[in-house]
């Protein structure tokens, strides 16, 4: 035991790879923070890696989803943990707006809605100091075990560019069980 004692202690005070990972596909080559595939039929799935706690990643759903600049006017939504925002409102300069839909699926989503169009908004009576943002309603959070996951709606959105989209959210953790992983399905409506 006094052999493995000071193997344990030198382990424990390695330096933590969580600052260092980056994230892959397997070959060893970097993703970034936003990975987008096709389904097929012209629907598309999305991953962001939204673990950061301070930092938001961008989405510019324009250009097929990829990752775009926060600072810049193009990105449509941004990620930060389970928080989305969309480039309008409060949030942002874009003049993005969404659209949210109880109960519905992406497959049932096949034309632009013609009402209920919003976007983020100040903070309003609840109990944090957040802007209330649009897509908000799009996870429960069970309070007993503490997991997010989605809820059963689609999302329409108008992007910067005004191009139209229907979203639904899927996944809050990667495969591993780790948070803050968002995995969305969507397609273009015009």
């Amino acid at each position: 035991m006094t052999r493995v004692l000071p193997v344990l202690l030198a382990l424990g005070c390695a330096p933590s790879l969580s600052e260092t990972h980056v994230w892959d596909d397997g070959d060893g080559s970097a993703l970034g923070k936003v990975v987008t595939s096709g389904e097929g039929d012209g629907v598309m799935s999305t991953t962001v890696d939204a673990t950061d706690a301070t930092a938001w990643t961008a989405v510019d759903l324009d250009a097929d989803a990829v990752e775009a600049d926060y600072g810049d006017d193009v990105w449509d939504l941004a990620f930060q943990r389970f928080e989305i925002a969309v480039n309008g409102g409060v949030t942002g300069p874009g003049g993005v707006e969404a659209v949210f839909m109880e109960g519905l699926e992406l497959s049932d989503v096949t034309a632009i809605p013609d009402e209920g169009w919003a976007t983020d908004e100040p903070d309003g009576p609840d109990e944090n100091a957040l802007p209330d943002y649009v897509f908000r309603p799009w996870f429960d959070y069970d309070g007993d075990t503490h997991v997010v996951s989605a809820h059963p709606a689609a999302f329409a959105v108008r992007s910067t560019e005004g191009r139209h989209f229907a979203l639904q959210m899927l996944e809050y953790y990667d495969d591993a069980g780790s948070p803050g992983m968002i995995t969305f399905r969507w397609k273009r409506l015009d």
